[in-house]
């Protein structure tokens, strides 16, 4: 093969060069492209800067977490699954580098990862001599306000998890009550309604809901919440989609509002109409009303917050935590 090779090289004439070809903008451009002096070089970044380990989460966090909605892990009887699972990162990622962050108040995020994983790569001496970007599904998530004895609500990527081992916090509705749920979640307000204060997803107001679903908001607990579909509707959803329906939501004073991305709530809505589970039954100048009445009450509300934190030198401290107090029921939950 060699001798064959050969053969064929000397047989090729070698052309005389095209000085146009050799001066024509291709050429340069991919002189310049090879060239090793136009090539950007990637910063490098200091290990000491990038390497933020994983931590397992504490008996005593988790204690308070699993009370607060009756979980019940599997080292327990339950079938959530064990602590031993559950991780946080004590940082921030900005850019490329992770930020340390303060532990004082707590995980900003617990995430949940297999046994497998846990066993080996979240292990402290594995982690020391290998870098973890990212492990986990997120679960809980740390709420800038608590409620009762836990600040920590549920994370709409582990709503798999939470909807078979949580029951003390579940609130069970029609598929009307789901209807309009969607409808006043996903309704994007005008520009006019925009314009008069600052616009904001409120949920949907109890009042909308039937007279049992209403009871069954207020008779819950305040905070993070599974939305699910009453017996004779879950199985209608059961029948068409072959699992059960579960939701995140905030369940405040006077309205329930997701804590799900629009996506999620988009395709949902999508799916029920195509089925004919559902139909759009409220109409857009209702929820634009809606939006309208509660921006105004919420632009009355900051007001009245801000006159508070001036004149708290002058106010017992009983005035000031009932003025404070005194907000829209959608400012308790996080974006």
């Amino acid at each position: 093969l060699k001798s064959q090779n050969k053969v064929n090289n000397d047989s090729i004439e070698k052309q005389p060069d095209d000085d146009n070809t050799a001066d024509s903008p291709v050429n340069e451009k991919s002189k310049s492209t090879m060239s090793p002096e136009k090539t950007k070089k990637k910063k490098s970044i200091p290990a000491s800067e990038k390497v933020v380990e994983y931590k397992p989460l504490s008996e005593e966090l988790w204690t308070k977490i699993s009370d607060e909605y009756g979980i019940k892990d599997v080292d327990h009887g339950g079938n959530f699954p064990s602590r031993n699972q559950l991780f946080y990162r004590p940082s921030t990622l900005k850019g490329y580098i992770m930020v340390p962050e303060d532990e004082s108040k707590g995980p900003r995020m617990i995430t949940l990862v297999s046994k497998s994983l846990a066993n080996t790569f979240m292990r402290k001496d594995v982690q020391e001599r290998l870098h973890v970007i990212t492990a986990g599904l997120p679960i809980f998530k740390r709420n800038h306000r608590q409620e009762g004895d836990c600040n920590y609500r549920l994370n709409s990527s582990g709503i798999e998890y939470a909807k078979t081992a949580i029951f003390d916090r579940v609130i069970s509705l029609t598929l009307a009550d789901i209807s309009n749920f969607l409808s006043y979640s996903l309704f994007q307000p005008t520009d006019q309604a925009q314009k008069q204060g600052k616009v904001f997803s409120p949920g949907i107001p109890l009042d909308k809901l039937c007279e049992k679903s209403r009871e069954a908001a207020r008779a819950g607990k305040h905070g993070s919440n599974i939305l699910k579909l009453v017996p004779e509707d879950s199985k209608k959803f059961y029948d068409h989609f072959n699992t059960e329906l579960a939701l995140i939501a905030w369940n405040a004073r006077r309205s329930i509002s997701p804590l799900m991305h629009e996506s999620e709530l988009t395709m949902l809505k999508e799916q029920l109409i195509m089925v004919g589970l559902i139909t759009e039954t409220v109409k857009e100048n209702e929820l634009e009303s809606h939006f309208q009445q509660m921006n105004e009450r919420r632009i009355i509300h900051e007001k009245e917050r801000a006159e508070a934190k001036k004149n708290q030198e002058g106010l017992s401290k009983e005035d000031v935590k009932a003025i404070l107090e005194n907000e829209d029921d959608e400012t308790e939950k996080e974006a």
